[in-house]
């Protein structure tokens, strides 16, 4: 049981001059939900001064001063956030409380349904004027404590949020932060016309099925899975066996086998069939594909839609190598020429609202990669003992989450209920996975 104490309302000790700040094509494209994880903090030492709330509290309003975007108001209809002095809007701060002991917790093994939704704030991200960023900050039966975390999409993706709370981090110990980049100029359209087809969105009057809607016959569900770096290493391997074997060419990552395997097997859970096309998107990092210097610390949305292409019939005979090439490709095509096209092709689309990306429901899956994201935060009293993202009902989409562990995958995977033990005894998948 989680009870919320009190809620406080957080702002930027400095002010800054009213102002309107438009949002980028790249903000507007993506849903409007959270980026929302929870990390449990384990006090070794007993320490009645742990991660006192005061000093979470003070370094936060400090940090505001650099971020304070998100003291903002949200105008979705406008395509902006609007900063007022006299008018701001409050980052949540809420105190809870919880029974749950984390010894207790533990011997569960952090079963992704034993996660408590409330350690998370949930706010609503359609309701007028939403709040930008909150926080739970809720105590554990013997001093241990879980920081909940939601920002809206809108404003940030994963990186931006994840370094945002780095550099809180960074300011509770008292340590020079990482200054953040504000200017969504950098990513303004051109007069150009795009130069590619943009196969990763879609334009319906029609709303695509959601990751979280259920369809009208299942139930949905997830599960965790652990990715060892001897598992990871075979993986890989023997994806580079079946590319010489074949006299192909190319090179992989890591990344690339495990996006194809979980794509293949998830497609045969679900027993698709035929040649229509299906599609796996996922999220690419623009910061690392941006011409521009010093654009690392980007605080909005540098989120692009990669997205492969293939049927189930080539998904599911093909060697497990040629779809970790097929998505090899669709990373490669995802240069700063392409992500400028397609930062066109979403300016001419006169009414935002029909836009989707093309990979939710009918068939698709997709995927969000934050291994390379520092979640693991330390405020001074050491790094969490574990990360989570609090959803445990959700389908279309996997998670590949960090580990305190170097060079391990822990993945969450969404599927319907009735595919998980399909999923679960899938004898290719199964033999470098374990459960988490």
């Amino acid at each position: 049981m989680i009870k919320v104490l009190e809620t406080i309302p957080i702002f930027g000790s400095v002010k800054h001059p009213k102002c309107t700040i438009p949002l980028s094509e790249n903000d507007i494209t993506m849903p409007k939900v959270y980026t929302r994880w929870i990390s449990i903090y384990h006090n070794l030492k007993n320490d009645r001064q742990f991660m006192r709330k005061e000093d979470l509290i003070s370094s936060l309003s400090t940090l505001l001063n650099e971020y304070y975007y998100l003291n903002a108001h949200l105008k979705d209809k406008e395509y902006s956030v609007h900063y007022d002095p006299e008018n701001l809007r409050s980052v949540q701060f809420s105190v809870c409380e919880s029974d749950i002991v984390l010894e207790e917790w533990r011997k569960q093994k952090f079963e992704q349904k034993s996660i408590p939704i409330g350690f998370a704030p949930d706010p609503k991200a359609n309701e007028e004027d939403p709040v930008l960023f909150a926080v739970n900050y809720t105590t554990l039966k013997g001093g241990n404590l879980v920081l909940g975390f939601a920002a809206h999409h809108w404003v940030t993706d994963g990186a931006g949020i994840a370094n945002f709370v780095e550099n809180w981090g960074r300011r509770t110990r008292g340590v020079e932060i990482k200054t953040p980049v504000l200017d969504r100029s950098l990513l303004q359209p051109t007069e150009d016309d795009p130069v590619d087809d943009h196969w990763e969105y879609l334009i319906s009057e029609k709303i695509p099925q959601a990751f979280f809607e259920l369809p009208p016959t299942s139930e949905l569900t997830s599960q965790r899975f652990f990715f060892s770096p001897e598992k990871l290493k075979a993986l890989k391997s023997k994806v580079e066996k079946e590319i010489e074997k074949s006299g192909s060419s190319g090179w992989v990552s890591t990344n690339d086998c495990l996006m194809a395997l979980v794509w293949r097997t998830v497609s045969r859970a679900r027993e698709l069939k035929g040649d229509n096309e299906i599609k796996f998107g996922f999220a690419v990092n623009g910061r690392l594909r941006w011409p521009t210097e010093n654009i690392e610390n980007y605080f909005g949305n540098f989120n692009l839609f990669g997205c492969a292409r293939s049927t189930p019939h080539i998904l599911l005979s093909s060697p497990l190598s040629a779809i970790a090439l097929l998505f090899r490709d669709a990373v490669n095509i995802m240069d700063p020429k392409r992500a400028q096209s397609a930062i066109n092709f979403v300016h001419r689309i006169k009414d935002k609202s029909t836009l989707y990306p093309s990979f939710v429901g009918r068939g698709n899956y997709s995927a969000t990669n934050w291994t390379r994201f520092p979640f693991y935060t330390d405020f001074g009293w050491g790094v969490p003992e574990k990360i989570f993202i609090p959803a445990n009902k959700f389908d279309g989409l996997f998670i590949v989450l960090p580990t305190p562990q170097k060079d391990c995958f822990e993945i969450v995977l969404g599927a319907e209920e009735k595919n998980l033990p399909k999923i679960l005894s899938d004898p290719e998948f199964m033999e470098f996975a374990e459960l988490s």
